[in-house]
């Protein structure tokens, strides 16, 4: 839930008491659209959780429940709308969620073209959680971090990368080597399993995941690719020699 706007899970919740307690003024196939949307939203995710299945890279598995949920907020925003009389009420209502969506939008425009890393301020917003959670987990700024080095790297330069190496091989320029590292998982030291076993001069290239952007801290960061303060991808400089085991 602290990915979807406070504003949305306020109205979500309005709209499901407006199920509950008008029941008896709705006509049979509105009962039974709500009665399916609750079920979508959570009956599912219910045997999920009870039955204890593995889920993955958070609400991913349950982006099916995002529609009803979308509805009932909708629900809940219209709901409020037409049980105010007076028309200053209305005013301000219609005032307050501009406000509000402004806000969200404002939030929108701040992480474009990532707002699928939004979280919303309620929970701290990315700046909170980008420790807890990760934040660019497919990668997406890896383009302006592979125009970066295709800018400002010098040809034939050695690209060691902790991250979806795929972008990068589709994106990165021909003139520049670049190499797979392997990485320990959930935050384990040191972050990389093989990181001794490059030869520098390199360039040093990981998204926010795990512990990865801290490997190599003796290297000075050149690049990062950040929104709100906090680095969704970066770039190190290695170019101190060391012998290679």
């Amino acid at each position: 839930m602290i990915t979807i706007p406070l504003p949305f899970q306020i109205a979500f919740v309005i709209g499901i008491l407006f199920i509950i307690f008008n029941n008896k003024h709705q006509e049979q196939y509105q009962k039974s659209i709500f009665l399916l949307l609750l079920f979508q939203i959570f009956f599912l995710p219910l045997i999920a959780i009870t039955r204890g299945s593995t889920l993955y890279d958070a609400i991913r598995q349950f982006l099916f429940i995002l529609p009803g949920v979308a509805v009932l907020a909708t629900v809940g925003i219209v709901r409020i709308y037409d049980i105010l009389k007076k028309k200053f009420l209305k005013v301000l209502y219609v005032t307050v969620l501009l406000a509000a969506f402004s806000v969200i939008a404002y939030d929108m425009v701040q992480l474009h073209p990532y707002e699928y890393i939004y979280f919303n301020r309620i929970s701290g917003g990315l700046r909170a959680n980008a420790s807890r959670f990760q934040t660019d987990y497919w990668g997406l700024s890896l383009n302006k971090t592979a125009e970066w080095l295709n800018k400002n790297c010098p040809t034939g330069s050695s690209v060691v990368v902790a991250s979806p190496n795929e972008c990068l091989e589709l994106l990165l320029s021909n003139n520049i080597k670049l190499y797979k590292a392997r990485y320990r998982k959930r935050g384990d030291w040191p972050p990389l399993e093989n990181g001794d076993k490059f030869k520098k001069p390199f360039y040093y290239v990981a998204i926010r995941k795990w512990i990865l952007q801290s490997a190599f801290p003796e290297c000075p960061t050149v690049f990062k690719e950040e929104r709100m303060g906090v680095p969704l991808s970066l770039v190190k400089n290695c170019v101190t020699n060391s012998k290679e085991k």
